[in-house]
């Protein structure tokens, strides 16, 4: 499911912007965060912790539906009506890397779906899954392929949607930290090692995927208390990478840099140790690295606490597909987007027609009112009706009419002249009431003023065609309003007439 937005001049409304906000739920919380647009870019906008009971969660599990319901409509309450990605603990989910042959009309999905039971210890049917294509050759392709039990999917959906959230998708926790912390186009060989209250996560990312994950018994207590604990993970967790046989993926044979995020990255001395374990040079995480510049927009989050949010913050950046979606949940997050662009299209409707009827109705009980003066006045001055009163209205115009055509100031050989050329260009739709002459004050040339009925758009046109193809006249000017839309309407024609 793909939908693109424009990036310029119009902005899409947040209301339909399919950008979420980005939340985990871990074992003793759930953080989130959000960003706006600004300037062209983005801002961090909202972000925060919930806590939760420690019986919420167990293992990765969602232990008890109702608390974390309830602190999810906690977060609801900060950040509104945002659709949302989720996180998914590392406990529950999968990854692995695979190649398959390329065969020409052959779905890649479908042959990624053969190698989860190699890899996974679930049934094919029982997960969902997602792949990223780490290259591709003519021959073969080898993907980073991510794997969730259905049941855990639906368990995070309902809650979700027991809070009321529109779920935009759920993710891997290693590969949201991995979305945050490692730079766009950086295809290093990088170690993250996420220090966290209840364990360790350890993350190897690739040609910028995360490829494998693995979770340490390492609280930050501990580390802090024992860094030798977290380097002797690291080592045997190097040890696994080196002796896993990749197939025709390419494995990395060292790190290139560790990247160190969670609560436990900021404890003193500790990035030298997980440096020298890993061998390679240690550092914390800029969890902002891919979102916005800190020299320039520096965030109301403070730096130490920021390590924390590494997971929430590459959930919300812009730019994910909705990935871990079922049936259910797919067609519940296309119906909420068709529902918001309906509710916006009603509402600009609606406001139109308040602005139209806001603008035109007093006009039209001025017009009203104004012929209904007339009318009264009319009937009160002669005691005529209404029809009396316009027909004899519109014989003094006809009169009017003719006695302009015959104008002192009008030669009459002229006026029988210029008469006598409209008469050869009327066609036998068009009825004339009235022409009226009029001499410039130089007396080198003469307007006049051609009224009258015609039959239907056709005739009139031909007759204004006619007129400019006769000799003798300029500027012939047919105004669109004379431009008729129904059979024996009035028009009006200006001509100019230069005289010799």
């Amino acid at each position: 499911m793909k939908i693109h937005f424009s990036k310029g001049l119009f902005r899409v409304p947040r209301y339909l912007s399919l950008a979420s906000a980005g939340v985990i739920i871990g074992g003793r919380s759930i953080r989130y965060v959000s960003f706006a647009e600004s300037g062209g870019g983005i801002r961090l906008d909202r972000f925060g912790e919930i806590a939760l009971p420690t019986s919420a969660m167990k293992d990765g599990d969602i232990a008890d539906p109702d608390m974390v319901v309830k602190a999810l409509g906690e977060v609801r309450k900060h950040i509104g009506e945002s659709f949302v990605r989720i996180a998914v603990p590392e406990e529950k989910t999968y990854l692995f890397d695979t190649d398959i042959p390329v065969v020409k009309g052959t779905n890649v999905a479908e042959s990624v779906s053969f190698k989860i039971e190699e890899n996974v210890p679930l049934a094919e049917k029982e997960v969902a899954f997602e792949y990223d294509v780490i290259k591709k050759t003519d021959a073969s392709l080898a993907a980073s392929v991510s794997v969730m039990p259905k049941r855990t999917v639906a368990a995070f959906a309902d809650a979700c949607e027991k809070a009321g959230f529109p779920l935009a998708g759920l993710e891997l926790e290693s590969s949201m930290i991995a979305r945050a912390v490692v730079p766009t186009g950086d295809r290093r060989a990088l170690l993250l090692v996420d220090i966290g209250e209840d364990r360790t996560l350890l993350v190897l990312v690739a040609d910028g995927i995360a490829r494998f994950s693995s979770i340490a018994d390492v609280t930050r207590q501990a580390a802090e208390a024992e860094p030798a604990l977290l380097s002797g993970e690291i080592g045997k967790f190097s040890g696994y990478l080196s002796s896993k046989d990749g197939g025709n993926v390419a494995l990395p044979a060292a790190f290139d840099a560790v990247v160190l995020s969670g609560a436990g990255a900021n404890i003193p001395h500790l990035a030298a140790a997980i440096g020298r374990a890993a061998g390679a040079p240690a550092i914390q995480a800029n969890v902002w690295k891919n979102a916005f510049d800190v020299n320039v927009a520096v965030p109301r989050l403070a730096f130490a606490d920021s390590l924390r949010f590494a997971a929430a913050v590459g959930l919300a950046l812009p730019g994910a597909e909705p990935r871990f979606l079922l049936s259910k949940e797919r067609r519940a997050l296309g119906f909420e987007y068709l529902l918001r662009t309906g509710t916006v299209f009603l509402g600009g409707v609606f406001a139109t027609a308040i602005v139209l009827i806001a603008f035109f109705l007093p006009s039209y009980f001025f017009a009203d009112y104004a012929y209904r003066t007339v009318a009264s006045q009319a009937e009160t001055a002669g005691g005529d009706s209404i029809a009396a009163y316009d027909k004899a209205a519109s014989a003094i115009t006809a009169v009017n009419g003719q006695a302009k055509a015959l104008s002192y100031a009008v030669p009459p050989t002229v006026t029988t002249d210029i008469i006598a050329s409209i008469v050869s260009a009327q066609n036998k739709d068009i009825a004339i009431s009235s022409i009226s002459i009029v001499p410039d004050a130089s007396g080198r040339s003469e307007d006049v003023s051609l009224s009258g009925t015609a039959g239907n758009r056709d005739s009139l046109t031909a007759f204004a065609t006619a007129l400019k193809a006769t000799s003798g006249f300029t500027n012939v000017n047919l105004p669109i309003a004379s431009l008729i839309t129904e059979a024996n309407e009035p028009f009006t024609i200006t001509l100019n007439r230069q005289v010799n």
